[in-house]
């Protein structure tokens, strides 16, 4: 029995041709297509859709927030405007007949009426002028937030270690694209913007789809994209320990310790 067995597995070696190291092939593959498609895998860049899809969810949730605040304040203000009662300019009648039984009594009218339009008069001009000077103040508020934040910015480049030149440089780039005014506020106030306006001064593909894009898709490209790229960027920072400071005084007493030499005793 065991000369038999023997003699069928030789059997199944010379009909297989090579039983100790038997391949499958899948029909239609050809060799080696599987570990070219892991390598073209690997040059693609990872980008994690899920991440992707949760910011715009979240972008979008505070968008729609937004909105129905601004749309329910307009509302309100379209029906107090509703609800207020019109003001007019008095108007002055004409002056009244002497010979009229009344005269006296319209004449009183005519002269409230007089005093009641230069009160009104006076009352607009005041409300322009207080219109003005919110106006201007508004101006002056939002001028000095964007200084405080230009401000903030070049203090964060400075802490990156990046020239300062290059990167104004950089910024007249990145504007001259006409990014909308919230992902320019964006950039302004996070903590890689110095970067990230460098990244996109290099990049000018990714620069021009990041200004075509709405407000809420580029903050997701941002934070999912651009950003991680941009870090890549930052300049290494020096391990070197700083030099020591050098000491200077007088001379010191003759039985005094060297490592005292030039310190000035109060």
């Amino acid at each position: 029995m065991e000369n038999e067995n023997e003699n069928e597995i030789e059997g199944l070696q010379s009909e297989d041709g090579n039983l100790e190291n038997p391949t499958t092939q899948i029909p239609g593959e050809e060799p080696g297509s599987e570990s070219e498609t892991e390598t073209e895998t690997e040059q693609k860049p990872f980008i994690n859709q899920e991440a992707v899809n949760k910011a715009i969810g979240r972008q979008n949730f505070k968008f729609q927030e937004e909105k129905r605040k601004r749309i329910t304040a307009e509302q309100k203000l379209a029906t107090l405007q509703q609800q207020a009662p019109v003001d007019t300019r008095p108007v002055i009648p004409d002056l009244p007949n002497t010979y009229d039984s009344d005269f006296e009594a319209k004449l009183l009218v005519r002269d409230t009426a007089i005093k009641e339009q230069a009160t009104w008069d006076a009352n607009q001009a005041a409300q322009q002028q207080q219109t003005q000077q919110a106006q201007q103040n508004s101006i002056v508020n939002q001028q000095e937030t964007i200084r405080v934040k230009a401000e903030k910015f070049d203090q964060r480049a400075d802490k990156l270690g990046l020239d300062k030149k290059k990167l104004d440089t950089d910024g007249n780039t990145v504007i001259a694209y006409g990014l909308t005014p919230e992902v320019a506020d964006h950039l302004l106030t996070i903590e890689e913007g110095p970067l990230v306006v460098s990244y996109l001064a290099a990049n000018l593909t990714e620069l021009e789809a990041l200004a075509s894009l709405p407000p809420m898709a580029a903050a997701a490209r941002l934070s999912s994209i651009i950003i991680p790229e941009a870090k890549k960027l930052k300049p290494a920072q020096s391990t070197a320990p700083n030099p020591p400071e050098t000491l200077t005084g007088g001379n010191a007493p003759a039985n005094q310790s060297k490592f005292l030499e030039g310190v000035v005793m109060e």
